[in-house]
């Protein structure tokens, strides 16, 4: 199977394990949230620095979901790269 195929196996498989809440946007949302707050504590990111990029992204206006979906994977893919892991391989 592909590279491609991954986002359709995921979803496939968040459905099988939590049902229909997995294809709830907002549920999906805060989910990824979640994992990103996560990933940011691992590196040691300060509490503080998060709290306050919290209140500098929500006094702008809401961004495109599609441009916002994109970016989020590139800025994944390049962090990944940036401390040599292979998210494929992993």
């Amino acid at each position: 199977m592909t590279t491609f195929d991954r986002p359709s196996r995921a979803l496939d498989w968040a459905v099988k394990m939590f049902g229909q809440v997995a294809l709830d946007a907002k549920e999906r949302a805060m989910r990824f949230t979640e994992e990103a707050l996560e990933l940011a504590h691992s590196l040691s990111v300060p509490r503080e620095t998060v709290l306050a990029l919290v209140d500098r992204v929500y006094s702008r206006p809401r961004g495109d979901v599609r441009q916002e979906v994109c970016q989020a994977t590139m800025t994944l893919e390049v962090l990944a790269k940036a401390i040599c892991i292979n998210a494929d391989d992993e």
